[in-house]
Order: structure tokens, then sequence, then C-alpha cells
């Protein structure tokens, strides 16, 4: 590239401000703007409620991921729980309580059952570290 304004930084997704004033780019359309319509809409509509799900849950967003990833943590962590309660009692207190909390934060994923079954599992797990760390 020689011409210096041949240069676009940023987003390649951000609406180009030469296109959007009439400039060199004014043709192209925009791919967000220009989506195919099905039966149902647009594919790239957002569906009714998504903001009223994102204020109720954390959604689909960052923070959706966060607790997903915070509910596999959890799953991964039984196992280490459950053979900390039979070699070391002491540091599965510690393992358990961790899983609880991850188990709580994946209550706002979208597989809050799972959460439930996880914190319960994790629960129970505390309790028997902690009467057999006794």
């Amino acid at each position: 590239m020689k011409d210096p304004s041949e240069y676009r930084s940023g987003s390649p997704f951000a609406v180009d401000p030469a296109a959007s004033a009439g400039g060199p780019k004014a043709g192209l359309a925009n791919p967000v703007a220009a989506a195919p319509a099905t039966d149902f809409g647009p594919l790239n509509a957002e569906p009714e409620g998504a903001a009223v799900w994102g204020a109720a849950v954390w959604g689909a967003g960052a923070g959706g991921t966060t607790a997903s990833a915070a509910l596999v943590s959890a799953i991964f962590l039984l196992p280490c729980a459950t053979l900390a309660w039979h070699f070391f009692p002491a540091g599965g207190i510690t393992v358990a309580v961790l899983g609880i909390a991850m188990s709580a934060l994946g209550l706002s994923s979208r597989r809050a059952k799972l959460a439930v079954v996880a914190l319960g599992l994790h629960a129970w797990l505390f309790i028997a570290c902690t009467l057999r760390a006794i």
C-alpha cells in the first residue's frame, strides 16, 4: 500500500466513515444491513426479550461465557475433590470450597440445573471432607 489513505485501522466490522459520507467506498453495502432474510426475519436480528434476559441472567456476552467456564471448572473439580476426600481431607475442604464458588458462579449460566447439581455435590464433599478431617 503506497497510499496511506488505503490503510484502515480498527475493526473490520466497523462502519466505514468514507462509505457513509459518500466517499469512494460509498457503493459498498454494509454486510450487517444486507443480511439475508428468512421466514423468521433477518438472520442478524436480535431475538425479542434479549435485553430482559440479559438483565436477569448474564446472557451470551462475556458474563455468560465466564459463567459457563466456571461451571466447567466446577465439574472438573469434582474428581479432584473426591480424590482429596479420600487421600487428603484437609486439602479436600479447600478444593470443595473452590468448587462451591465456581458452581455458584455457574448458576448464572444457561445450564443452571447442572450448576445446582454440581453445587450440591461440592457441598456434600465439603461436609464429608470436614467430618473426615476432624
